[in-house]
């Protein structure tokens, strides 16, 4: 028995040996099989990257070339296609913001988001405060009604005795000139934002012209006080209205319109803020006043004339254009001042 089991034990041990020489001898061979392998791709992988580069700088080089022989088909278009964006992007954002004019693509179906619905329309003008549309009040029983009547219900009305303590109100258009020009911190073209005038400007300097402009027997000019250097001067001239609440403070930015012996045109006067105050400071002014385009199904568009001293206070919800009433005794002198 013990002869037979150590006769086992050796063939089991050959068995094994056998083995493990055979695996060795497969895995040698697989070892430098691989060897072999990463050899040739090693000293093929320069000569193909140096191929696929000149492939793509050839392609690149035709493409240029194409390009630069069309180059007004090409022109032509990348601006189709950017004006496609142009539409695209009006549907959700008005982009005309970014000028003083509408000089990108007018987009009709564009509605800004505001906070005037149906209701609140219905509600300023219904039969209710349609009693104290457009009607006029003394500075001091404006204080105690202002907030019921102009921010709560969006109702435009007129406001006497607030100017006469102004030294605006006293003044010439001259005077005011000298005082924007000659004293304290000098005015420059970049401080009056928005310039423009009915006759032909011989300077380039819109405040030289100011200087020279009293040589004119009729005239009519607005601009836009948008620093701090032409909103201070202004400022100066003029007092805080005393109707105006606590929460509410004047905006830096405010309008000037100054017109003598014209019939012009009506007027814009743009609105930016919750509340607009227009003033009258010299000579008279037809006033028209029409809601904006989501409360014309509700509200009527009405006219007034505005006299000198006058104040007409009115809301965002509101569009106001003024026709300075021709005087040749006088000048006509009126300021927009934005509170918020």
């Amino acid at each position: 028995m013990e002869v037979k089991l150590d006769q086992i034990d050796k063939n089991l041990e050959k068995l094994n040996s056998f083995f493990n020489d055979k695996n060795l001898k497969i895995s040698n061979k697989i070892l430098n099989k691989s060897e072999q392998i990463i050899k040739l791709v090693n000293n093929k992988k320069p000569i193909y990257k140096r191929k696929h580069f000149w492939d793509f700088l050839g392609v690149l080089l035709l493409l240029i070339a194409l390009v630069l022989l069309n180059w007004e088909h090409v022109k032509f278009y990348l601006l189709y296609i950017l004006r496609l964006l142009v539409i695209l992007v009006s549907y959700f954002y008005d982009l005309t913001k970014f000028y003083q004019n509408n000089c990108l693509i007018l987009n009709p179906y564009y509605r800004a988001i505001t906070r005037f619905d149906p209701k609140t329309c219905q509600y300023s003008c219904g039969k209710t405060n349609q009693k104290n549309f457009l009607k006029q009040f003394n500075s001091e029983d404006m204080r105690s009604l202002f907030d019921k009547i102009v921010y709560d219900a969006d109702v435009p009305v007129v406001v006497n005795n607030e100017i006469t303590d102004w030294k605006l109100s006293s003044m010439k258009f001259q005077d005011l000139i000298n005082d924007y020009v000659n004293n304290g911190d000098l005015i420059q073209d970049e401080h009056l934002c928005f310039f423009d005038l009915n006759i032909e400007q011989k300077s380039k300097s819109n405040v030289f012209f100011l200087k020279e402009i009293e040589k004119y027997d009729n005239f009519s000019v607005f601009w836009e006080n948008c620093a701090k250097t032409s909103s201070k001067k202004l400022k100066k001239l003029i007092q805080r209205p005393k109707f105006l609440p606590s929460n509410l403070e004047l905006a830096s930015n405010s309008w000037v319109f100054v017109s003598k012996n014209i019939n012009s045109q009506f007027v814009n006067v743009p609105v930016s803020l919750r509340i607009n105050i227009f003033c009258q400071i010299n000579g008279n002014s037809k006033i028209r006043i029409s809601p904006t385009n989501e409360c014309q199904k509700y509200c009527k568009s009405k006219s007034l004339t505005l006299r000198t001293g006058q104040l007409l206070i009115y809301t965002d919800m509101w569009n106001i254009e003024f026709k300075p009433i021709n005087n040749e005794t006088k000048e006509n002198i009126a300021i927009t001042l934005l509170a918020q």
